[in-house]
């Protein structure tokens, strides 16, 4: 049998050896926060020291417009969990596992106890392990070994033992350099995405506010719009599966329309019997008249599937 090497089967250029597995542990000091007393915080500057909590933490980076202040008494208490620079900080209570990266902005800030901290790395690139971290492996074994209590808590110890495997310290510069770059570029796609949407919200409010008119192909206006009830454009229907049709089931959600229920749901919702399901085609919409405020209306654009009773369904006339 061939030995087993520690090489990645996709490498840049130019790098060789195998790549060592090494705990966190053995790679970068790995210490709690520290306990704000009750009493001993503030939400307007009475001082200058701030602390970082989990709801402080971003995508990336801790939000530092966020963070509130303590008093300067309790500072000198836990000046040691100061969190500097390049850190990485893990939250361990409440949403677990996220992590984020200490910029200049909240460098010296003090953290508290519902988040641990990873400093004094030893031949590690901090964005390194970084990406390491928020991926599914490591993802996976913190879902997997949460303690359970009243409180669901994140140990010290697990994440000490976490191993993952490690290049060189060039190598990992340009794995970290090159996955930040990928970031960049769909942070730059989802500005514009967003920039995008609010620029058809705005144009959609104008068409229906009959503020923009479109004309035909011979450059005259369309004639004027009419002013009808919906129950005159739709036809409702319900058409039960009594005859058992092999389709899949769906749902309705309220930003992504219709979906396949065993995407929404980690179990299959619906039971053995679907004969009181409904059948929905192509063209043919569903909403649930108890969830309507939020926006739970759906087009299906599949070819056949059937949906829970609870939602009214309705297609347009000729």
């Amino acid at each position: 049998m061939a030995e087993k090497t520690l090489q990645p089967k996709l490498r840049f250029p130019g790098f060789e050896g195998e790549w060592e597995e090494k705990k966190l542990g053995e790679v970068s000091d790995i210490l709690s926060g520290k306990r704000i007393p009750k009493g001993m915080t503030f939400s307007s500057q009475k001082t200058n020291r701030r602390y970082i909590t989990v709801s402080d933490m971003g995508d990336l980076y801790v939000n530092p417009a966020n963070l509130q202040y303590i008093d300067e008494n309790v500072e000198k208490q836990i000046y040691k969990y100061k969190v500097l620079e390049n850190d990485l900080i893990i939250s361990v209570a409440g949403t677990i596992g996220k992590i984020n990266i200490i910029d200049k902005l909240v460098s010296g800030e003090n953290l508290t106890e519902n988040c641990n901290r990873l400093t004094n790395f030893r031949d590690i690139h901090y964005k390194y392990l970084y990406y390491t971290m928020i991926g599914d492996t490591f993802q996976s074994i913190v879902n997997s070994t949460k303690t359970v209590g009243t409180q669901p808590k994140l140990a010290l110890t697990r994440i000490r033992d976490f191993t993952a495997f490690f290049p060189s310290f060039q190598e990992q510069q340009k794995i970290a350099s090159f996955l930040t770059t990928v970031d960049k570029r769909i942070t730059l796609l989802t500005q514009k995405k967003e920039k995008l949407e609010q620029y058809k919200k705005g144009v959609m409010q104008k068409i229906f506010n009959r503020e923009i008119r479109f004309k035909d192909e011979n450059g005259n206006d369309f004639p004027e719009w009419e002013k009808v009830l919906f129950g005159d454009l739709t036809v409702k229907f319900s058409n039960k599966n009594k005859k058992l049709v092999n389709a899949p089931v769906y749902s309705v959600t309220n930003s992504n329309g219709f979906i396949l229920q065993s995407d929404q749901f980690s179990h299959q919702v619906a039971g053995n019997d679907l004969t009181g399901y409904k059948i929905v085609k192509r063209g043919d919409f569903a909403y649930n008249p108890a969830r309507i405020n939020v926006g739970s209306i759906a087009y299906f654009r599949d070819e056949i599937g059937i949906i829970s009773s609870l939602y009214v369904c309705f297609r347009t006339n000729d």
